[in-house]
């Protein structure tokens, strides 16, 4: 992850480096799938333009999930939790450990199921580092919380 490392601080560690979970291409790859259920039931100049529609909006779904999951970085350091998204515009948040107020994790059963789900840290003042479908959240979760805890007892 070539941002992080550019801006990583003085004395700074990498504890973990999460991404998007697999599952983002789910709706892609159902519509494959079906296309190619479709095209195949179908007459064959009929099933022809059947798949090359399912394939199209396949490729509807499949290429923002691939932006999405090139482009996102998740990263827990011992100093900070950092988001980064976007392509052309990029937006990055960026929380203190030192003010980390709350840091929530939301799961679906599938989510469970699977060890996806969102992700939200919540700083002091407000700020908000937001992240969906990341793998193992519960994980980053109890990396960053450590983190917090070992800063606080370095700063008492």
């Amino acid at each position: 992850m070539s941002y992080w490392k550019e801006n990583l601080l003085a004395g700074e560690s990498v504890l973990l480096e999460g991404n998007l979970h697999w599952g983002g291409y789910i709706p892609s790859a159902v519509t494959a799938l079906l296309g190619c259920a479709l095209g195949g039931w179908f007459a064959s100049s009929v099933g022809l333009y059947v798949f090359g529609v399912f394939m199209l909006v396949s490729c509807y779904f499949f290429v923002p999930a691939w932006l999405r999951a090139r482009f996102t970085e998740v990263l827990v350091t011992n100093q900070r939790v950092m988001v980064k998204t976007g392509i052309l515009r990029r937006q990055v948040v960026e929380i203190n450990l030192a003010h980390l107020e709350s840091f929530e994790v939301d799961q679906s059963v599938t989510g469970r199921l699977l060890d996806y789900g969102d992700i939200r840290a919540i700083g002091t003042g407000g700020t908000i580092a937001e992240i969906y479908f990341v793998v193992s959240p519960r994980s980053i979760r109890k990396i960053a919380l450590e983190a917090h805890l070992m800063l606080a007892g370095e700063q008492k």
